[in-house]
């Protein structure tokens, strides 16, 4: 035996080599399919496309909660505040909206007029009640921020617990 068979790197090039050689060709094509597959459908599918132009948009959202208050935030680019509305019931919220797009382009003889609809939609289940008639919304570069305060019977208040000696 050689020194450099003991060699890691050396034998792993081998084995890899050795492995090539003898796998079907047939199932390297379909584990590179399976591949493929895992690959597309296990991703988030944020964006649906169709013949290149948008869809469908499912904005990501952050939920985060206080002892006052819940706070929702959802990424929205290439929106306007007025292309976004916002509704919540008891423990729903809901972002929606729909934007359309109209391009038109004239040039002597060349004319190009492009339409483009997308639309927006997300729910999400509220972790409480909240107090809806004093919800409120800020748009603000390409991100939504909802606080919706809780109602004031559901707020915690804490309170400090003495511990005794036994």
């Amino acid at each position: 035996m050689a020194i450099t068979d003991l060699l890691p790197r050396r034998r792993n090039q081998e084995q890899t080599a050795i492995q090539r050689c003898n796998q079907d060709p047939l199932a390297t094509l379909q584990q590179e399919m399976n591949r493929l597959f895992d690959e597309v459908f296990t991703r988030p599918l944020d964006m649906l496309t169709f013949g290149g132009q948008e869809t469908s948009f499912i904005p990501s959202l952050d939920v985060f909660e206080s002892d006052s208050e819940v706070i929702v935030t959802a990424e929205v680019p290439g929106r306007d505040e007025k292309d976004i509305q916002v509704s919540v019931t008891r423990n729903m919220l809901t972002i929606s909206g729909e934007k359309v797009t109209e391009r038109e382009e004239k040039k002597g003889q060349y004319h190009r007029m492009e339409r483009a609809r997308g639309s927006l939609r997300r729910e999400v289940l509220l972790p409480c009640d909240v107090a809806s008639d004093k919800a409120e919304a800020v748009f603000s570069q390409g991100v939504l921020k909802v606080t919706l305060p809780k109602p004031p019977d559901l707020v915690r208040k804490t309170k400090r617990i003495a511990v005794k000696k036994a």
